[in-house]
């Protein structure tokens, strides 16, 4: 059974290809979901969690702030 010569030069160059491809892979660290941008379900939650901390933190600084103006502009009215 004869095989033909362009046959073998292109399932030799797709597999050339699959095994650079492979190495490459194998090379990356990670699991390539930072490449693409993913991110997992834990990695959202964690995040979100801390972005409502900080807004928390953040109204009850402007709180305290606004209580204090309040507080000091009623003081100049009652002198």
């Amino acid at each position: 059974m004869a095989v033909d010569g362009f046959a073998l030069v292109m399932v030799g160059g797709v597999g050339a290809i699959l095994l650079v491809l492979w190495l490459i892979g194998r090379a990356t660290p990670g699991d390539g979901t930072e490449t693409v941008g993913l991110r997992s379900a834990r990695e959202i939650e964690e995040r979100r969690t801390s972005l409502e901390i900080e807004d928390d933190e953040q109204v009850r600084e402007a709180l305290a702030d606004l209580r204090a103006r309040r507080a000091a502009r009623e003081a100049e009215e009652e002198a």
